[in-house]
């Protein structure tokens, strides 16, 4: 999950914390300074990556299908 938000990260032109507890990454996931339309906006693109993740997981364990860290971040990069 590292990479992707890794790819995530060099695609919107930021650098994020990553916290180890997800509902801490989820709240941390907002930028000092931001309207409530922009916070609205980032943690939207939270529950894609996250969304979009735990699909690539489930295919991966429950299809066999292999790790695609790209395909996954394409994705993301369409539905946003």
């Amino acid at each position: 999950m590292g990479k992707i938000w890794k790819m995530c990260e060099t695609w919107l032109g930021v650098q994020l914390v990553h916290k180890n507890m997800p509902k801490q990454h989820f709240l941390g996931f907002t930028l000092a300074g931001m309207d409530k339309r922009e916070r609205c906006v980032w943690r939207m693109l939270w529950m894609i990556v996250i969304w979009y993740t735990w699909k690539h997981m489930n295919e991966i364990i429950f299809k066999n299908r292999k790790c695609d860290v790209i395909g996954v971040c394409t994705s993301i990069q369409l539905k946003t």
